[in-house]
Order: C-alpha cells, then structure tokens, then sequence
C-alpha cells in the first residue's frame, strides 16, 4: 500500500541521521570524524564496549561506570565528548557537569564538545539542541539544559547534574602520589 515507506524512499542522508540519532558507536564514530578530520577512525572491541556501556549511563540504565583503559584509547572522546553531545541532544534541557584534573584539560575537551554541537549534520540530527550562551566553560542551551566544564580545584557546589562526567581527575604523574590520590578521594565524596 502507498502508506507504507518503501526502501526507495528513504534518503541515504536521512539513513544517516537516524543512525546517528540511535546508535552511539555510529555517533563517537561520526564525532571523531569531525575532532579528527583525515585521520581514520581505527575500530577495536573497546571501543565498542566503551559505547555500549555508555549509552546504557545516557539511557539511565546504568547509574555508575568506570572506565580503565589506557590513555590514548578515546575514552575521552567516548565520554566527555561525545557522550554529553549525544546525552543533550536527546534531553536538550538536561545538565552536564565534566569535571578534570585540570581545567586546560576541562576546557580542551569542552571544546572539542562544542565542535562537535556546532557541526551542521550534528544540528540536523539534533534540531531541537541549540546553544544558546556559550563561554569557556559553560555551553547553555536553548531549552536550559548546559555541559559545564570545571577541574577538581575548580567550582561545582551547587550546580548539580543529570549526567556526571569524571574524566582523569588525577593526572598520570600524580598517580603515584598519596596526597593527590586521597584529595581526589575526598572531593569525590
């Protein structure tokens, strides 16, 4: 019957958008592409995990995650990046908190967010998330939701979140460090 879609009739862009709309490995996939343009985006089953757990935080399936993978693997991309972009996305008046060891850290992948968000096929995938105010930080949206950056030593108290990200609060060298791995401890509690 006319009523029904035929295949023909679905263009390959709109595929797309709703690949992209419903699978978040396609998404971390499609958000290297526009953090990474030119270098090939190189598949492993950790990426794959990381994304499947991920998405299960976003749907509210998973309340807390720990990821533990060496540095250099994406995991920030997976979940500071991507994750919030997709995350406000589908709740555009939901909050972010993404808190690092350093807030240069903290704004770099801030940064990388709001690339991310301000991509033209990201804006059609997601018609109803749109920045609104825009600072070093804090990335607010139009329907109020925000992705805010800050760093251990940095302000949180009161802003509260939907969607916690804690993305390498200790850096590699102070690892080793008792001091450091206890105020972290402590500024988590």
């Amino acid at each position: 019957t006319d009523a029904l879609l035929k295949e023909d009739d679905i263009s390959p862009r709109a595929a797309l958008r709703s690949l992209l709309a419903t699978d978040f490995l396609s998404f971390i996939k499609y958000s290297f592409g526009v953090l990474r343009p030119g270098i090939l985006f190189k598949s492993n089953w950790h990426i794959d995990a990381m994304a499947y757990k991920l998405s299960q935080v976003a749907t509210g399936d998973i309340k807390r995650l720990i990821i533990t993978v060496p540095p250099r693997n994406l995991k920030s991309i997976c979940a500071s990046v991507a994750l919030p972009a997709w995350f406000l996305g589908h709740n555009p008046s939901e909050r972010v908190p993404a808190v690092s060891y350093s807030s240069d850290l903290s704004k770099t992948h801030a940064n990388d967010f709001r690339q991310v968000v301000n991509d033209p096929l990201y804006q059609t995938i997601f018609p109803d998330m749109r920045v609104k105010r825009d600072t070093d930080r804090e990335i607010t949206t139009t329907a109020r939701g925000k992705r805010y950056a800050t760093s251990l030593e940095g302000t949180l108290t009161g802003l509260g979140g939907n969607l916690i990200i804690i993305d390498d609060p200790i850096k590699l060298t102070d690892a080793f460090s008792e001091v450091v791995r206890k105020r972290s401890i402590d500024w988590y509690k």
